[in-house]
This record gives structure tokens, C-alpha cells and sequence, in this order.
């Protein structure tokens, strides 16, 4: 009877490694949570958000990091920029509540046309 025993318990301990590696498997491997495209359309709608690009989402699945940077207007304050940045973060928390922290990097330029608007 032990042996028989032994064997139920391995199967549910399998079982149960299996289910946790599935599910954390993509916040392992970095995989993209967020579609940049969205992510961008919703950054871009903040009042002084000129461009957003290098958009990058990882993380699980209810814990996403969110990293992007966007360009704003050069003759900005430092004061408004964390203004635009303070509005952009409350914007995306809501449009993606699965996002529990979001890194912005502000630039007053372009960027290059060519690039892609996530990063890997």
C-alpha cells in the first residue's frame, strides 16, 4: 500500500511543478506582455507626449514592467516633464492594470524613423 501511495503523492507534486513552471514560464523567458502598438496609442493621447517608442514589456502576467521612452518639447521645465510623465503613468495604469511599475525615459528628439517602436 505504501509503494501505491508514494506514487499518488508523486504525481500530484508533478503535477504541481508543472502547473507553476507553465505559468511563470514567459516571465522567465522575458516574453513581450503588452502590445507596443497599444501601448504607444495610449501614450501618445497624453497632453505633451510628442512620440513614444522603445516600448518594452516584460514581467508576469499580473506583475508587467512596462519601460518606454517618449520625446517631449525642448523648452520644457523639468517640472513639466515629470508633469507629462506623472499624467502618462496614471494614463497607462489604467488603460493596463496588470502593470505594477513603469520606467520612462523622456528625450527632446526624434528618433530614428527606421527604428522599431519596441525594444528587445
Amino acid at each position: 500500500l505504501d509503494p501505491l501511495l508514494a506514487c499518488g503523492v508523486l504525481v500530484m507534486l508533478v503535477r504541481a511543478a508543472w502547473s507553476i513552471i507553465r505559468e511563470n514560464l514567459p516571465a522567465f523567458t522575458d516574453r513581450i506582455r503588452l502590445d507596443p502598438e497599444a501601448v504607444r496609442q495610449v501614450a501618445d493621447s497624453v497632453e505633451g507626449v510628442q512620440h513614444t517608442h522603445a516600448i518594452r514589456s516584460h514581467g508576469a502576467e499580473d506583475d508587467v514592467h512596462l519601460d518606454l521612452h517618449i520625446v517631449v518639447d525642448q523648452k520644457l521645465s523639468a517640472r513639466e516633464v515629470e508633469l507629462i510623465e506623472d499624467a502618462l503613468g496614471g494614463t497607462l495604469r489604467q488603460a493596463f492594470p496588470a502593470v505594477t511599475m513603469i520606467s520612462i525615459r523622456h528625450e527632446t528628439h526624434e528618433p530614428d524613423p527606421e527604428l522599431p517602436i519596441w525594444r528587445e
